[in-house]
């Protein structure tokens, strides 16, 4: 789908979610942001020239100031969490705090660094939504907890995909100091994003014979499972069964894998060089490549 697309999505989706049924139309009351080309870049820094660097060369609109509406909808809720003062439970959600622009630069750089400098760029413009929002932090709350919860007790994550955009954190002054083991969390989520994004869109997928090795209807425990190709008991699915094996390949180095997966299991043998196999010629992506970058 044209990313330009996702902007009259976002708004129609936010309208009808605001109506709610016949009886209680009303209109939507607030101002869908609309960003363009003309909005960047935001402000007036040495890093702008890789914003529009980025823009030219993924077809996106990165953005470092930015407001909640941004990024609070799905397509037909909202992902903030609240405060249900009737079963008082804090409900599970996120909240995104825009960059402190004097870490944008940093932040920028980490991305390419851990996790651009891994897919080409003609894929990234196909895998990258419209927009791309720069933060200080993505605070997650991840269910219902009892009582009102205090936003400190929330944890921090790496990164966020939404509706319309992918969201980066770092932009702040702890970024100046992460450890290496924080560098590779970092490519790790960030990678693990885009890919399940893509395969989520369809736009990443693996040889067809690749879903014909496991049976997807059958009921395993967590080492039955191994010896039928699945490296989870609670895949179900061909779209998910592929994220567990991209997942692990690009968060884990090679050798690893042979000890623990490829060594034992025949059927993960076979699926593994399947996915890494048609990756590198559909999409010149080289999955363990990724994974030897990282340290466990």
């Amino acid at each position: 789908m044209n990313k330009k697309i996702y902007i009259l999505l976002a708004v129609v989706s936010a309208v009808f979610t605001a109506c709610g049924d016949d009886e209680s139309l009303s209109p939507y009351e607030y101002d869908e942001p609309v960003w363009t080309e003309a909005s960047l870049p935001q402000g007036d820094h040495d890093y702008d020239d890789v914003i529009m660097e980025w823009h030219r060369k993924y077809n996106v609109i990165p953005l470092y100031i930015f407001g909640e509406r941004d990024y609070y909808w799905k397509v037909t809720s909202d992902i903030r969490w609240y405060y249900d003062s009737e079963k008082d439970q804090t409900m599970g959600g996120y909240k995104v705090i825009p960059a402190d622009q004097d870490y944008v630069g940093q932040l920028l750089e980490l991305v390419e660094q851990k996790v651009f400098r891994h897919i080409p760029d003609a894929m990234l413009a196909e895998l990258l939504p419209y927009k791309i929002l720069l933060a200080q932090q993505v605070i997650h709350n991840p269910g219902s907890l009892a009582g009102e919860v205090p936003e400190s007790q929330y944890t921090s994550v790496n990164c966020l995909s939404g509706f319309d955009y992918v969201c980066f954190a770092g932009a702040m002054p702890e970024i100046e100091s992460l450890s290496g083991t924080e560098r590779d969390k970092y490519q790790k989520d960030c990678v693990k994003m885009i890919m399940e994004r893509g395969i989520d869109n369809g736009k990443l997928r693996a040889d067809e014979l690749f879903y014909t090795v496991s049976d997807y209807d059958g009921t395993y425990s967590s080492s039955s499972c191994l010896a039928a190709g699945l490296l989870n008991e609670y895949v179900s699915n061909g779209d998910y069964d592929l994220k567990t094996y991209v997942n692990l390949i690009t968060s884990t180095p090679y050798e690893q894998i042979k000890s623990r997966y490829l060594d034992k299991y025949s059927a993960i043998k076979d699926k593994y060089e399947m996915v890494v196999n048609s990756f590198k010629e559909k999409y010149n992506i080289d999955l363990q490549n990724i994974g030897n970058d990282v340290e466990k």
